[in-house]
């Protein structure tokens, strides 16, 4: 299954980045991959169940670059797939988020993943996903 979203592996977990077009996708697997993360794929994964795991890898035509708005397509360190642990939801506007989430799932292929809201234009991003990943 194809999807519009990005993933990189950080902390040795799977993040998949999701969200509408815009919303901050690329820029919060780029924050991440500042802080040591490494990119699986950006603006489309493939999503399977493999041994009971999500599965995230990147098409063959994009492996390796993600889109730097401003700058255009560049290259990056990569991995071909990773195992998802959590999904972020990507809202640009930071006052759409709520303060106190109730804990939430995404749903893809009959598997349930952990699901969080939040900005990647948010200056803390990276804390908050460091947060998230600390409490699986």
């Amino acid at each position: 299954m194809l999807i519009h979203a990005s993933c990189v592996l950080w902390q040795n977990k799977g993040i998949l980045l999701i969200g509408d077009s815009g919303c901050g996708k690329s820029t919060g697997a780029l924050a991440l991959i500042e802080k040591g993360a490494t990119l699986i794929a950006d603006d489309y994964v493939e999503i399977s169940v493999q041994k009971d795991k999500i599965i995230a890898t990147c098409p063959k035509t994009t492996a390796g670059k993600i889109e730097v708005r401003g700058v255009g397509i560049v290259s990056v360190k990569s991995l071909p797939e990773c195992a998802v642990d959590v999904v972020i939801d990507c809202k640009a506007d930071f006052k759409s988020i709520p303060r106190m989430p109730d804990s939430k799932k995404w749903t893809v292929l009959e598997k349930q993943i952990p699901l969080y809201t939040l900005c990647p234009f948010d200056k803390i991003f990276e804390t908050k996903v460091s947060f998230i990943l600390a409490s699986l």
